[in-house]
This record gives C-alpha cells, sequence and structure tokens, in this order.
C-alpha cells in the first residue's frame, strides 16, 4: 500500500468489500474474490477532493484520546462517510457512482455511527447527541442532511458510540462515564460510571448478546487498558486487566482480547463473567496491533503494524484443533 499506513478498516455490510482507511487519507476498497473465497483484490481507490476544515485538537492526557483520528460509518452498500474527530467536516462518498462531496456542521465530532434508515448519529465535544438523516440525489450528485434530533447526554467529550439494533438503544460514553438511550427520541434510560474513574478514560463500548456491557478503559496510571462489565441495569461485576490494544465479543458472548504479553501478541478467548482463559490462547505476531473484528463464527480480520508496514491479516480459527493459520495478508 505504499509509504501510508492502514489506520482502520472494516467489512462493508454485505461482506463483500473491505474499506481500508490510508494515513493519507485514501481509502482502498477491496473485493472478496468468489472464486479465492477469504483473498481480496484492491477494486477501487478514492482520492478526498474535499478539503477538512476547522481543526481544533484537544489533549487530555498523555495517551492522546481526543488528538484529531479518522471517522467512518457506512450509510448504505453504496455509500460511506469519512471524517476527523474534532473536525467540522464530514466527507460524504458514492462508492459506485464515484462522485463525493463535503458538508460542513456547527459542531466538532469526536464519535459517529451509522443506525438504520439513512441516519447516523455524531458524538460532540460538549457531550450533546446529534441525530442526522442524509438524503442521496445521485442524478445531481448530492446530499442534504436533515439533523432530526439533538440532546445533551453526557457531562463531557463523547468518546464513543454503541449502537445496539436488538434492544434499539444508543449508549455514549464519555471519559468516565454511559449513558444508555433509546434511539428513537434519545429517552434517558440509565448512566453508569466506571468503577475507580479517576485517571481512567473510556475509549470503546461493546454489547453482547446477553446484554452485558463491556468498556475499553484506558488507566493513566499504569498507561495500560482494562475492561470493565456491566449488567444493561449498571450493575458491575467484574473487570479483566492487561496491556490490551482492542476485543471483540463472539456470538456466544464470549470474550475476545488482543494484548501484549512479553512483547508477543496474543488472542485470548475468556469467559465473558469471570473472565478465565477458554478453548485457547494464540500468539499472532510481533508488531503493535491496531484494529481486529470478528466475522462470525470463526474468522478475525487483524490489523497489525510494525516499523516497515502495515497488514490484514485473514485468521481462521479451527476450533476442533484450537489453532490459528494466516489466509491472506494485504499490505
Amino acid at each position: 500500500l505504499g509509504q501510508s499506513e492502514i489506520i482502520f478498516f472494516t467489512k462493508s455490510s454485505s461482506n463483500d468489500f473491505l474499506y481500508c482507511l490510508l494515513k493519507n487519507g485514501i481509502i482502498n476498497i477491496y473485493k472478496l474474490d468468489p472464486k479465492m473465497k477469504k483473498n481480496f483484490v484492491l477494486d477501487k481507490e478514492i482520492k478526498p477532493k474535499c478539503q477538512f476544515l476547522s481543526l481544533k485538537e484537544t489533549k487530555i492526557h498523555k495517551n492522546q484520546v481526543f488528538n484529531p483520528k479518522y471517522l467512518f460509518c457506512e450509510i448504505n452498500e453504496n455509500s460511506i462517510i469519512f471524517g476527523r474527530t474534532l473536525d467540522r467536516t464530514l466527507i460524504y462518498y458514492n462508492i459506485f457512482e464515484d462522485w463525493q462531496t463535503s458538508f460542513l456542521l456547527k459542531s466538532h465530532t469526536i464519535s459517529i455511527i451509522s443506525i438504520k434508515n439513512n441516519e447516523f448519529i455524531t458524538g460532540i465535544d460538549n457531550g450533546h447527541l446529534y441525530k442526522w438523516h442524509i438524503d442521496i440525489d445521485n442524478k445531481e450528485k448530492k446530499v442534504d442532511i436533515e439533523l432530526l434530533l439533538l440532546i445533551k447526554s453526557n457531562q463531557n467529550a463523547i468518546t464513543s458510540l454503541y449502537y445496539d439494533e436488538k434492544l434499539n438503544i444508543i449508549i455514549s460514553s464519555d471519559i468516565n462515564t454511559l449513558s444508555i438511550r433509546k434511539i428513537y427520541d434519545f429517552e434517558y434510560l440509565n448512566s453508569i460510571k466506571i468503577k475507580e474513574s479517576k485517571g481512567k478514560y473510556i475509549t470503546d463500548i461493546k454489547v453482547s448478546e446477553f446484554n452485558f456491557i463491556y468498556t475499553l478503559i484506558y488507566v493513566e496510571e499504569t498507561d495500560y487498558n482494562e475492561i470493565q462489565a456491566f449488567t444493561i441495569n449498571g450493575t458491575y461485576f467484574g473487570k479483566y486487566e492487561g496491556i490490551i490494544f482492542n476485543f471483540q465479543l463472539s456470538k456466544t458472548g464470549k470474550l475476545i482480547v488482543n494484548e501484549l504479553e512479553k512483547e508477543q501478541l496474543i488472542i485470548k478467548v475468556l469467559n465473558p463473567v469471570n473472565f478465565y482463559e477458554m478453548q485457547y490462547k494464540e500468539i499472532v505476531d510481533k508488531g503493535v496491533s491496531f484494529n481486529f473484528f470478528l466475522e462470525k463464527p470463526n474468522i478475525i480480520y487483524y490489523g497489525i503494524k510494525d516499523d516497515k508496514e502495515t497488514k490484514i491479516k485473514i485468521i481462521v480459527i479451527n476450533a476442533k484443533e484450537s489453532h490459528i493459520f494466516y489466509m491472506n495478508d494485504i499490505g
């Protein structure tokens, strides 16, 4: 991928494409090769034509959770939105019609998530949630966005968003508190404050099939991360500590963590309640993990970077042999 590293990647909702965001702002779209099953070939390269405006840097602590980074969400199978945290510009790409445009918001965005019916939600640096509807005119090659709803959801800047379609809720976090609301009208349901929150900062949220909430939290004192777990009603039931880069949840509710042990990247499967190790513990590679996600039931897309390059490795978990092997590298 040249001299620019991958900073984020995800699958399309159709599972036909893999989106890769590069540090230089280019989006590479890889198409699944049906003959090779799990291999991807470069299908399209999108170079942003629009400029970002009003970048505002805010350093909260040494981990720099709020420093500028990229935002991404898929509106539908043809459309994606791309932006930067703490910027006011969002860029819309129509992938198959091959055009793009931008729109300028009034607030500095930190988080973005797509929901349904051409709607998406942005989390703002003042703790507000905005719900938008996007109207796409392919003939005229233009988009209009309509503000449907806004509310003061959190006391501080919103660090992450999670949408649960089954529960029909949106969860927004600031540095130490989760706010749970109904997706339709943002009606307040519950708040959860992380345990012993001084010097701790929420960076990610996920909800299991059994309605347990897991939060990835940066701990300033140790410069490591921990995972704290709660019931949907806010009852705290434990934490898992380590040099954790990121985590996922399996369909059966198991916790899959990616952490550093003895200078090696490890993937572990943990019991979702007591955090005991289950099934397997595998060494993945050396380097730094920047992202991974689980394609149900047994395929992991895993991003890793070292001094030379970034790669995405497609890892297939063989449950019978408890073994991981590499299918393909993109890089």
